[in-house]
């Protein structure tokens, strides 16, 4: 049960009491309760112009009745009104105190209840807590029917602890932005190639192979691990510098020294845990020797052992072998005579700092000064703000400024930010003002991580890899090239779906279905609708493709009442041919009425020729002479057999068959019982075989016509003919398009995303959200629906995970259309698989509309002639190459605003060559080719109805006696009347010679003709006796 609102919804009730309304049917103009649906509910008003009940009511088909389910307001203080006797309406209606709207400050007012996203309720976003109380300044996220998230002015945080996840291994977020940022549990930054993992369990940051920690600016300081080593180095022109009160380096893992320094003492050396060199406050003392190529001491040497030298100089003055010792004073360095002796201002600067812990060594401009705390981050452009724990990110309230980027201390990143993960990593650029995130570096939202967006290197995706959907939404969305100059699809809310190639649209949703349009100038080609079926190894009687025509039947099953199929009967190369079939259903099995192939058409069921319709047959030469077989006016059912026998029709003026003689005694011995002599065989006989003459009744006798006053006797008016290739269609348009394939998109730029749950929203007044995938990517949306509209979202592209792929633009109680659109002779291609389908669906529930597919050749120059499409179905013949079988096309006749002409016309392949077998134009049907009226175990003897110039119940009906061997009916080149067995004329009493040449009889079902000499009739008038006679002999 949904709650449904419709528009222009309206009956009468005549219900008394306060219970069930019982539903009296549409007022006039209005849509009956029965499109609420049956157990559906839906807000309603009844009023008889006094007493008024507003309410939520329950409709049910059976009885076509609504429950009054909650009474919302009324008359009767808000109670049930109890009706009396009289006729009131009741209306659909949209109560107040439930609708949803901006007020003045254009702000929307949901705190009496939720906000519902899904059918069943139990997902909401709402401000009742976890335990039902009501939360005035908080937001609460319900989802299956639990608190899961809770938003208030300082945090957004689960309803219980560890209740939800942000992303997860594999449905990363895009971008977080963020001031303050705990992470409680493992952390991975994923790289391109390495990743920084802070483990929890091992409380530690831990650096792939290779994984860099980068520091200053221009990344001069790195530390990392190779693989075979580790690293600690400054890239740029900077030093590196140690600073504790005491360093050590030791073996990993053990208590071996190999190095320490001390703060206000010694650095010390090791040589396998044995110290070999100490620096004292007068120099350096070592342990062991000292083995140098060369050795430059300035001061004091204290040599506790034997100094081995080849050669020593002091003071610039070379020592006798035997020399061992001597002594460097203050002297020495006065005079200079030390060369590299070195005591400038600077080092005077850093020799006077304190060492106190925490200082920093730092140029003012004119000497170095010690700086520490808020002074020294200053300085290293990291703000002011105060130190705390590591760890967690602090607001900026805690430092003093908004631009601190300490741990616990800051809430902004001002330079370039890296997160590096196991594979891939995602960097802030910004110079680029950009989150950048590398191949196959995801963006992941949603508990469940659904929600993903990457670039692959070869793609760009957005993909939603759970059960839910994907929705992008806004009043419009369009999907462009990378460079925002050509468009490829626009979603309008509460209007059309356009799909464009090459920036033109081709194929648009309309309410009624969709119309393929082509806006070429040229009269040579139209949109055109191709089935292509692209099968490796074609055969004969390979399906090429199939119209369907469905709707739901009265059980609710969706059914396909019609269908138009074409077949490749022969894929020889260049032999090819082809049929085209039309089947609808007959008592739910599908019935063949009409196959256009073999150079031939088939007709398998009756033919019913409606009010003024005939046959016009061409015969064997293509000009202005055409036979028309045509009926007078039934005023009962009648019916025409043709016999099983070959031969010519014979028509009242004697044309046509040969026939034999007969006389006067066959006529008196009463073996010729029907024949007739009668006035209008008198008239028919007297009238001029001119060419172009038709023979028509005018109230008392049979005349000759021609030309317009023939055709305003037929009903056609007094036009003048026109070409049989052109054709008048009245009602609807048949519109085409080329099919293509669109470029790539290759870029995504995100500007202003606010993540709030599965949505991507701009924060721009009226912005837009652009997808935009890198290098000569796609755009791909991996999700059983994509909706596209506004907080609507009436349009949708939905898959349900077998391959089947629905576009709609009918959701809520909107309806839109679907257009798509190619540039000059571009294609665009839909390709179902195997025996995959192309679905037009409408789901109204009227019986005036069902989808309509439009071809629509929006041409800004039309022209007589033009190529308004065509339906094409085609196929892989035996050479692999791809062959038009089958055609269904139409083109403009006459394109005058008012007096607008066109015609269709049916082509097939035989021989490998386009044969045309049926044209439709000028209110007439052209067949080329033979008619076959094939019968089957349905229609047994199919046959041609002609309903007159009435449309009521009477018809003629064409038929045939069933053949027991071929048989041939000649239509004389002539023009008169079929005399039948059936034919009951009155004969006259008075005849002479001059009245006609013959008279025609029905001698055992065998049509005969006479003279009149052979009647005893001369010339002048016959006496009584003679037609006396002749009436008995006719008996």
């Amino acid at each position: 049960m949904a709650l449904v609102l419709k528009d222009r919804v309206k009956e009468t009730t005549t219900t008394t009491g306060t219970g069930t309304y019982t539903l009296a049917g549409a007022v006039a103009g209005f849509e009956a309760f029965s499109e609420i649906g049956n157990s559906n509910t839906t807000y309603y008003c009844c009023t008889d112009g006094t007493d008024f009940e507003v309410g939520i009511g329950t409709y049910t088909l059976s009885g076509t009745t609504l429950a009054r389910t909650t009474i919302l307001q009324s008359s009767n203080s808000d109670n049930a009104v109890n009706w009396s006797s009289g006729s009131r309406t009741i209306f659909c209606t949209q109560p107040a105190e439930k609708a949803v709207f901006k007020d003045a400050n254009n702000n929307v007012d949901i705190s009496s209840g939720s906000l519902i996203i899904d059918t069943d309720g139990d997902t909401a976003i709402t401000n009742v807590d976890e335990t039902n109380a009501v939360s005035g300044n908080e937001i609460h996220f319900k989802l299956g029917g639990t608190n899961r998230a809770h938003l208030d002015a300082a945090r957004f945080r689960p309803s219980a602890d560890l209740g939800f996840s942000l992303g997860q291994s594999n449905r990363r977020f895009n971008a977080l932005h963020t001031s303050t940022a705990t992470f409680y549990g493992d952390v991975t930054f994923t790289g391109d190639n390495y990743n920084v993992v802070f483990d929890k369990s091992d409380d530690a940051l831990e650096f792939a192979d290779n994984a860099k920690a980068v520091f200053g600016t221009g990344g001069d300081l790195e530390i990392y691990h190779s693989g075979g080593q580790s690293l600690i180095a400054e890239i740029g022109t900077g030093t590196l510098n140690l600073k504790s009160n005491e360093v050590e380096i030791s073996k990993a893992g053990t208590t071996e020294k190999m190095a320490l320094f001390t703060s206000d003492g010694a650095v010390e050396l090791y040589h396998d845990n044995s110290k070999k060199l100490e620096t004292a406050s007068g120099g350096i003392s070592v342990t062991g020797e000292v083995a140098a190529t060369s050795l430059d001491i300035s001061g004091d040497v204290d040599v506790d052992g034997t100094l081995e030298a080849d050669a020593i100089t002091l003071n610039g003055t070379a020592l006798a072998a035997s020399a061992t010792t001597d002594t460097t004073n203050a002297s020495n360095i006065g005079s200079g005579t030390l060369p590299n002796a070195r005591l400038d201002a600077q080092l005077q600067d850093v020799a006077g700092l304190a060492v106190t812990n925490g200082n920093f060594i730092v140029g003012d401009g004119s000497n170095f000064v010690a700086e520490s705390g808020a002074t020294a981050r200053a300085s290293l452009g990291l703000g002011t703000a105060a130190t705390s724990a590591t760890g967690d990110f602090a607001t900026a309230a805690q430092g003093t400024t908004a631009d601190a980027a300490m741990p616990k201390a800051g809430g902004t990143f001002t330079g370039d930010v890296t997160f590096t993960g196991s594979n891939y990593n995602i960097v802030f650029d910004k110079s680029d003002d950009a989150l950048e995130f590398a191949d196959n570096a995801k963006a992941v939202f949603g508990a469940g991580g659904d929600l993903q967006i990457y670039h692959s290197g070869s793609g760009s995706f957005i993909s939603d890899a759970g059960t839910g959907n994907l929705r992008i939404g806004g009043s419009a969305v369009t999907i462009e090239n990378s460079s925002f100059n050509e468009t490829m699809m626009l979603a309008t809310q509460n209007g059309a779906v356009e799909l464009y190639h090459d920036n033109v649209k081709k194929l648009e949703t309309t309410a009624d279905g969709v119309t393929l349009t082509s806006t070429d100038a040229g009269s040579a080609a139209g949109p055109i609708l191709k089935f292509n079926r692209d099968s490796s190894s074609p055969a004969s009687n390979d399906s090429l493709g199939q119209i369907q025509f469905d709707g739901d039947d009265s059980g609710g099953n969706s059914t396909t009442y019609a269908k138009i199929t074409g077949v490749a009967t022969d894929t020889t190369n260049t032999s090819e041919d082809s049929r085209i079939k039309f089947e609808v259903l007959n008592n739910g099995s599908f019935d063949t009425h009409f196959v256009v192939g073999f150079g031939a058409n088939f007709m398998y069921r009756n033919l019913n020729l409606m009010q003024n319709t005939d046959l016009v047959f061409e015969g064997s030469t293509d000009d202005s002479n055409e036979t028309t077989l045509t009926v007078a006016d039934p005023t009962a059912d009648r019916t025409i057999t043709l016999p099983d026998a070959t031969g010519t029709v014979q028509l009242t003026d004697g044309s046509g068959a040969s026939l034999t003689s007969l006389n006067a005694s066959q006529l008196s011995s009463g073996t010729v019982p029907n024949a007739r002599l009668d006035q209008q065989l008198q008239d028919v006989a007297g009238l001029a075989v001119t060419n172009g003459n038709f023979i028509v009744g005018d109230g008392s006798n049979f005349v000759a016509e021609s030309g317009a006053t023939a055709r305003t006797s037929l009903g056609l008016g007094t036009i003048a003919t026109q070409a049989a290739d052109s054709v008048n269609i009245d009602g609807g348009a048949i519109d085409g398009v080329t099919i293509g394939t669109n470029s790539a998109v290759t870029e995504l730029q995100v500007d202003n995303i606010n993540i709030n749950g599965n949505n991507i929203i701009s924060t721009n007044t009226d912005g837009n959200v652009r997808l935009i995938p890198n290098g000569s990517g796609d755009v791909q949306l991996n999700a059983d629906t994509v909706r596209i509209g506004g907080n609507n979202q009436n349009v949708a592209l939905t898959t349900n995970g077998t391959g089947d792929l629905t576009l709609s633009t009918n959701e809520g109680t909107n309806s839109g259309t679907i257009v798509i659109a190619d540039g000059a002779n571009g294609n665009i291609s839909i390709t179902p698989d195997g025996s995959g389908v192309l679905d037009v669906i409408s789901t109204d529930d009227g019986s005036s509309i069902g989808p309509k597919l439009h071809l629509y050749r929006n041409s800004a120059s039309p022209a007589d002639f033009d190529d308004m499409g065509g339906l094409v179905f085609s196929a892989n013949n035996s050479a692999g190459d791809r062959h038009e079988y089958s055609l269904i096309r139409s083109e403009v006749a006459d394109v005058t605003d008012g007096s607008e002409d066109a015609y269709i016309q049916f082509f097939t392949n035989v021989g490998g060559s386009s044969l045309q077998h049926m044209s439709m134009a000028f209110g007439a049907t052209s067949i080329t080719g033979q008619l076959f009226l094939a019968g089957n175990t349905i229609h047994s003897n199919p046959h041609i109805k002609f309903e007159g110039s009435t449309s009521n119940a009477h018809e003629t009906t064409f038929n045939v006696t069933d053949p027991t061997a071929d048989r041939t009916i000649t239509l004389p080149d002539a023009t008169g009347t079929v005399l039948t067995t059936g034919n009951s004329d009155t004969p006259t009493t008075t005849t002479s010679s001059s009245d006609a040449d013959f008279v025609l009889v029905d001698d055992g079902g065998t049509m005969k003709k006479i003279t009149p000499a052979n009647l005893g009739i001369t010339a002048g008038a016959a006496s009584t006796d003679d037609a006396t006679a002749l009436a008995i002999a006719l008996g």
